[in-house]
């Protein structure tokens, strides 16, 4: 089942064919081994595992993201296009990456949390970033809710 949440706001092109993606993608993967390998977590607490690593594999998944779609940027033209390559490499990556990171009670709705992380909230993620990279308002939005919660500075 795919939840189709996607909009005209929030286009997806066609998946492009870029040389060196799967070798960024492989990169990635041998990163997330290592940086896996370094952090042990003892036999005996187990219940910290399962959190671990979840957070672990999405601050890892959140930076990839981010290399992917500076990459992607300066080789592709069509913004549509560029988003679908970007989500289909880190598809990829996240099905390397989460094998070992999803908790064993959500293994039964794997398909389904995928679905939901993939194609609804890392696509706006990358639309937002995209939109943070182009026009260059990181602080804009924060100075103005600070504003409008002090109840206005004049």
């Amino acid at each position: 089942m795919k939840i189709s949440i996607l909009s005209e706001s929030n286009p997806v092109g066609e998946v492009q064919v870029v040389d060196g993606i799967n070798d960024i993608v492989n990169a990635l993967a041998a990163q997330w081994d290592e940086e896996k390998s370094i952090e042990k977590i003892p036999w005996w607490k187990f219940w910290s595992r399962s959190k671990r690593s979840v957070v672990a594999a999405t601050n890892f998944l959140l930076r990839a993201l981010d290399n992917l779609v500076n990459y992607i940027d300066n080789i592709l033209d069509n913004g549509p296009d560029k988003k679908a390559t970007v989500l289909n490499a880190l598809e990829k990556l996240y099905d390397y990456v989460i094998r070992e990171a999803m908790p064993i009670w959500l293994r039964p709705i794997s398909g389904a949390v995928k679905n939901l992380i993939l194609n609804v909230i890392v696509s706006s993620a990358i639309d937002f970033v995209v939109d943070k990279y182009r026009n260059g308002n990181w602080r804009d939005d924060l100075d103005e809710a600070i504003d409008d919660a002090s109840g206005g500075s004049d």
